[in-house]
């Protein structure tokens, strides 16, 4: 995966601990490190994330040039995004619900023909088509940016 530069891409457990190794012991023991999780509040409830990611764009198969423009992309408009490379959508899918992703972006070879990108929203399930060209503002609009 690849993440927003400047992004924590630490392990949780080992950040969570403050064990990272001896550079970290401080003259009274070990030296506090935040973690690297992310809460917001929904409905009312506070929710708490493994990761700061509001968008997964998931390409399905191999094609790093444009996982690399499309996530590019986002992160030009300030959104948090990361790419996965994986012929299985369900693989993409179970990275996106096991991290707290909320959006994801499929991206197959009939979507790059058609020049439509699939949205998925994690949370209600529902999958919408979106022209390739308007996509980032889109996703703006759902994440509440604009």
């Amino acid at each position: 995966m690849a993440t927003r530069a400047g992004a924590d891409t630490g392990s949780g457990t080992q950040r969570a601990t403050g064990a990272r190794g001896s550079h970290d012991l401080g003259c009274f023991g070990w030296e506090l490190v935040g973690f690297a999780g992310f809460a917001n509040e929904k409905d009312g409830r506070w929710v708490i994330r493994a990761t700061e990611t509001q968008v997964l764009v998931a390409i399905i198969g191999k094609d790093l040039l444009l996982a690399a423009e499309l996530v590019n992309e986002l992160w030009n408009a300030k959104l948090n995004a990361e790419f996965g490379l994986n012929k299985r959508v369900r693989n993409h899918i179970d990275r996106a619900v096991e991290s707290g992703i909320p959006l994801v972006v499929l991206v197959g070879e009939s979507e790059l023909n058609s020049g439509i990108l699939k949205l998925k929203n994690i949370e209600s399930h529902q999958e919408e088509m979106i022209p390739r060209e308007i996509f980032v503002e889109e996703l703006q609009k759902r994440l509440n940016m604009v």
